[in-house]
């Protein structure tokens, strides 16, 4: 026996011995950093949409060309600047909206998780809520609202709340029962447990909640934006393409989706400030 063999297992000990030896990892090999191989076949993929739509190919009547896009965007963007009023109609939808699920799913999540009661008579209608597709509610919300503002912010409320609640009594019903009644046996009350043993406890399953509702919440912005609006990247798109400018919906659409990125990465930087032990799990679980 080996003195690493007595000091206990470790990692390369962890793997069966094939009985040879593993060969040597091979030197002066190019290891391309991590997004580097995803921008260059992005710059492969707009040549060759380029060099199709140049060959006539391509179609740019419903397909535009990179360098029509780039184009329409400097013109919307910078040269006429035609685009910010809708996109502030939508970041306000948007954000009004994702506040008041914030609002009112967290609060939800935590009595739902933490009163076995209210989660046996609440939990279903909450299960069934959550499966119906927001969308197919939307024409319910405008005989109720109206065509406008409000019944958009409550489409993108529908939106993004159900992911908000589930995550977080999922995390309530994970805390260690330990901690509970540890500090139930130092005469802890409710107000105490929540705010200083389960919530912080359930962080990590609010965050993945957080970062759920928002990306569902811009979802729902865009299609309230389809059906209900005037306004909004969601309208211009709409416009656009009954308009046939192909280029202009494609803007509105790389719009929608570097938003879309932009607020993921924005929730895991958050996710990661808040319960940083997190992110040295998983840097933990990729080491291992």
């Amino acid at each position: 026996m080996t003195v690493s063999q007595a000091a206990g297992p470790t990692y390369q000990e962890s793997v069966p011995d094939s009985g040879a030896e593993e060969p040597p990892e091979p030197r002066g090999r190019l290891v391309l950093p991590g997004p580097v191989p995803a921008l260059v076949l992005l710059v492969v993929l707009l040549a060759g949409w380029e060099a199709g739509a140049r060959a006539g190919f391509i179609n740019p009547l419903f397909f535009s060309s990179p360098e029509a896009i780039g184009r329409k965007a400097v013109d919307v963007f910078i040269t006429h600047r035609t685009i910010y009023p809708d996109l502030l109609f939508s970041g306000r939808t948007l954000a009004i909206g994702f506040l008041l699920s914030v609002v009112i799913g967290i609060p939800i999540g935590l009595v739902i998780g933490r009163y076995r009661l209210v989660r046996r008579t609440v939990e279903p209608y909450i299960i069934a809520l959550y499966s119906t597709p927001a969308v197919a509610l939307l024409p319910v919300l405008i005989l109720i609202l109206g065509i406008g503002v409000t019944s958009n912010i409550a489409l993108v409320v529908l939106g993004g709340v159900f992911p908000i609640i589930i995550n977080t009594q999922t995390g309530v019903r994970e805390v260690d029962r330990n901690l509970v009644e540890m500090a139930r046996s130092f005469t802890a009350g409710e107000r105490f447990l929540f705010t200083k043993v389960i919530l912080p406890a359930a962080v990590p399953f609010v965050m993945a909640g957080l970062r759920l509702g928002i990306i569902r919440a811009l979802t729902m912005v865009f299609v309230a934006e389809l059906y209900s609006a005037n306004e909004g990247i969601g309208h211009l798109i709409v416009q656009a393409g009954s308009l046939f400018d192909s280029a202009l919906v494609y803007v509105g659409v790389l719009v929608m989706t570097l938003t879309g990125l932009l607020l993921s990465f924005i929730a895991g930087r958050l996710e990661r400030k808040f319960a940083p032990w997190i992110s040295a799990r998983e840097g933990d679980s990729r080491g291992a």
